[in-house]
């Protein structure tokens, strides 16, 4: 039902307020910028043998630490008052707000005012994946709703997974003038697809 698939929207821009979705258009999508929007973020070195397993429970180190994808930014505007997760979310959310800046004044930002990857660490996110059960292709909305089935939503067609740079500000949701988000107005840096068995019965 469309009042879920709206539901689930709004659930997920509590957690990320920068995020682009529309789960209703001819080409469903839920984008949103990769440090900000994850539930747990860090980085190691590779060279690191002390890694934390991936199934077992993660946690978000404090922002002075280097394992903090946040400990570099010194963002000035951002409270330390706050938990881990919330200043590395509003640190990464000022740096997108200044890239969608250039990008609307055509302007190009120097690489060294840029937060950038490290070749030689290791990083791990979380997405909130434990509210989804990938056995069942299904979404947990929890004792109120129980588990919705996807395989119906997204109309047969897998869910991709990709990690893209914007390459400019069109497709901003909530834009009536705006045109949709394609892939055109992204630059790809891997993406990969999630089948499963239900996209081929219909749900």
């Amino acid at each position: 039902p469309k009042w879920v698939l709206r539901a689930v929207v709004k659930v997920a821009g509590f957690f990320s307020p920068r995020m682009d979705a529309d789960l209703e258009c001819a080409h469903p999508r839920i984008l949103s910028p990769l440090c900000s929007s994850a539930q747990t973020a860090y980085l190691t070195k590779t060279a690191d043998k002390s890694k934390t397993p991936l199934d077992e429970i993660h946690s978000e180190p404090t922002p002075d630490s280097y394992a903090s994808l946040a400990h570099s930014l010194n963002k000035a505007a951002v409270k330390k008052n706050i938990n881990a997760v919330q200043y590395r979310k509003r640190s990464f959310d000022a740096v997108y707000d200044e890239r969608m800046l250039s990008l609307k004044h055509n302007s190009n930002q120097s690489g060294s005012s840029c937060p950038c990857f490290d070749p030689d660490a290791e990083y791990t996110f979380e997405f909130l994946q434990h509210l989804v059960d990938y056995n069942e292709l299904s979404l947990d909305m929890g004792m109120a709703f129980g588990k919705m089935k996807l395989g119906a939503a997204i109309r047969g067609q897998p869910i991709r997974f990709i990690a893209a740079l914007r390459s400019d500000t069109k497709g901003k949701s909530g834009d009536p003038s705006s045109p949709p988000l394609a892939l055109k107005h992204v630059k790809c840096l891997w993406s990969f697809d999630l089948w499963h068995e239900s996209l081929y019965t219909g749900g």
